[in-house]
């Protein structure tokens, strides 16, 4: 969604939006009923997606420390190191596609957000966001919110609230 601003090699030598602290695992993107089987399949790994009150998840997999830190990494189960993702477009979660753009509840109220941790992510980034969610973009995120209410998670203080949501 944000191919205009953010290049798939920014994307693709960074891979944060894959990797997790135990803090941040919560944020491991909802897969369809239907693609969770394909995805376990394409894996070859059955235990690929788990299922968490009627929403199924990608889960997390312990990841060989990167850093050289005492903290636990973990990974999205579809991360190839060197590759980067290996699903095909038709199975990617929406919110890998809408990454670092994330739709977040606080309160009563929804939110499109932007991941304060992505390496992207700077003032021009943010403007530049801001001005596609108004040629469009927010009328897109809207229309996947509509028929898929799982990429909502609760609001993260690290996120930056770009726009109310004021449509379902």
């Amino acid at each position: 969604m944000l191919k205009s601003i953010l290049s798939g090699e920014t994307c693709g030598r960074c891979r944060n939006c894959c990797v997790f602290f135990s803090e941040s695992r919560w944020e491991m993107p909802s897969v369809s009923e239907e693609n969770a089987d394909k995805i376990c399949k394409l894996l070859g790994n059955e235990q690929a997606v788990e299922k968490r009150n009627d929403v199924y998840n990608l889960k997390s997999m312990l990841r060989e420390n990167r850093q050289g830190n005492d903290s636990e990494e973990y990974k999205c189960p579809a991360l190839d190191e060197n590759k980067g993702c290996v699903l095909p477009e038709s199975l990617k979660p929406v919110e890998c596609s809408m990454w670092p753009l994330r739709v977040m509840q606080d309160d009563d109220r929804l939110y499109i957000t932007l991941a304060g941790g992505c390496h992207a992510v700077d003032e021009k980034f943010t403007e530049d966001v801001k001005k596609l969610l108004d040629d469009g973009l927010y009328k897109k995120i809207i229309s996947i919110l509509k028929r898929d209410k799982s990429i909502v998670k609760e609001f993260e203080s690290s996120y930056i609230k770009l726009a109310e949501i004021t449509e379902v």
